[in-house]
């Protein structure tokens, strides 16, 4: 999370400048968020073309050139060298800003020192938190057996195949420091992610043409909404792996803007794998999730070193953990050896529909096809069991209605389901992050389903909480939908 906020802090996103016109926020034809515009730099290095997404200037192997520190700043002025310097053949000239040590340790002492303030006030107590059975087994006493034990053992096998393990390690950083509450991580977090989507709501408005103050207001009120929703004032003070999943969702999600860059590739793998054990579904949310960023226009290499590869390496390395180095079998767990099997047989179906198959679909057809597969899914479960799913739905939907965690928020997904209909009226297609909520929402009914207990209406279900978990995606896809909306009609 913090080498997140250093990047955005210290590599200026720049808005995208195209003859072509504003940046579209379609899928694949028509130009995938982020990439509908793109501006042709000239290296320094070797005198190669490389595409950068509004960014820096870039060298030869692709990397964001350093020099963006020294003239950025905290708040930066997003600018690139004047056109003066355009050759004959048309390019932009070279950026030639040379990196300042002084500017970068004077600021990255500031960020420090905010960085410290911010942590001994999320541990001090002063802000509230909630605690139930879980939070204590699960996020107190597991993380605190394993610093003490050093390593997992089969006397654990209910914590191994019960519990998020990324969530569990997260929460051994007191006990190795002699704390005896893990609530300030979480805090922590929360301020992070707070920063982080403020940063990347300020930077949608910046590459859709917005003034600097436009961009500022617009990014405070997105956050401002976020920050008093009741769903994320609910999973951000429950101590529980929820309020985690929440966050890297988002992050791996909102990510997907960034791929094309190196150092964004590397952050996208590292999340998406923390995201897979952030919760026992996180596996298969993880997969869907790359399945949705392949409606955009993205590399099939991307994907697989991004996306695949750190994914089943963390599956496969869990799984080999649990049954082969420490033996677990303990009578009631929700992970077992048949979905394990299952999702490891899933990942290795993606790679080869990656590396043969997606190549000969129409990227048009992707997004209808990768949705109508989950509707197929799901109704297949409807059919193997009609009162369990139906009842599952049935509570979702009461849960929705009767603000049980959602407060006036149930009506967002409402919201959804009008734009999304109307651009496929419309434009006959949807956006990435359409597509993206509409298949985290069908594959959450999915896996309450696999859970085989009836969900119940109330704040505190299982069910409830991983719909819960998914709002700061379906908030920003309505926020990015809503500044398209108030833009054109401005124009």
């Amino acid at each position: 999370m913090l080498a997140l906020t250093a990047l955005y802090r210290f590599k200026r996103l720049r808005p995208l400048a195209s003859a072509e016109g504003p940046l579209t926020d379609e899928v694949a034809d028509g130009g995938s968020d982020g990439n509908a515009s793109k501006i042709t730099l000239s290296s320094e290095v070797g005198g190669a073309d490389t595409t950068a997404d509004g960014g820096p200037g870039r060298n030869a192997s692709g990397s964001a050139s350093f020099a963006e520190a020294s003239s950025a700043g905290i708040a930066g002025t997003g600018q690139t060298s004047s056109g003066e310097g355009q050759a004959l053949s048309g390019r932009p000239a070279p950026d030639r800003r040379v990196f300042d040590r002084g500017v970068f340790m004077r600021q990255g002492l500031i960020c420090l020192l905010l960085v410290l303030a911010g942590a001994v006030i999320c541990c001090a107590g002063l802000l509230s938190v909630s605690i139930s059975n879980d939070s204590v087994y699960y996020y107190s006493t597991y993380p605190s057996m394993l610093v003490k034990m050093g390593r997992c053992t089969a006397s654990m096998d209910i914590f191994l195949t019960n519990v998020g393990q990324s969530s569990a390690a997260i929460n051994c950083l007191p006990f190795f420091l002699g704390f005896d509450e893990s609530f300030g991580i979480q805090h922590f977090l929360n301020l992070n992610f707070i920063l982080i989507f403020f940063r990347f709501a300020v930077d949608f408005g910046r590459r859709k043409g917005l003034s600097r103050r436009g961009c500022l207001l617009a990014g405070a009120a997105a956050t401002l909404i976020l920050l008093t929703s009741e769903p994320f004032l609910v999973l951000s003070k429950w101590v529980l792996s929820n309020a985690y999943f929440m966050i890297f969702l988002f992050l791996v999600c909102a990510l997907a803007d960034r791929v094309e860059e190196k150092d964004f590739l590397i952050l996208e793998g590292i999340f998406l794998a923390m995201l897979s054990l952030v919760r026992m579904e996180g596996g298969a949310v993880a997969a869907v999730v790359i399945l949705a960023i392949s409606c955009r226009k993205v590399p099939r290499k991307t994907l697989i070193l991004s996306g695949i590869l750190p994914l089943f390496l963390t599956q496969a390395l869990y799984y080999a953990m649990l049954y082969i180095g420490v033996g677990a079998d303990p009578l009631y767990s929700f992970q077992d050896w048949r979905k394990a099997a299952l999702m490891l047989s899933g990942i290795l179906a993606l790679f080869l529909y990656f590396a043969f198959i997606r190549s000969h679909i129409s990227d048009r057809l992707v997004p209808f096809l990768f949705l109508g597969v989950l509707i197929v899914g799901n109704l297949g479960l409807c059919l193997m069991n009609r009162d369990r799913y139906l009842g599952n739905l049935k509570a979702f939907l009461q849960n929705l209605r009767q603000g049980n965690g959602w407060g006036y928020t149930g009506l967002f997904f409402l919201f959804l389901v009008i734009f999304a209909a109307l651009d496929l009226i419309r434009k006959k297609r949807i956006s990435y992050w359409e597509i993206l909520t509409s298949a985290l929402i069908l594959t959450i009914l999915a896996a309450s389903f696999a859970r085989g207990g009836a969900l119940a209406v109330r704040t505190s279900d299982s069910g409830n909480r991983a719909l819960l978990q998914i709002f700061p995606v379906l908030f920003y896809t309505l926020y990015r939908k809503g500044l398209n909306l108030i833009l054109r009609e401005q124009s």
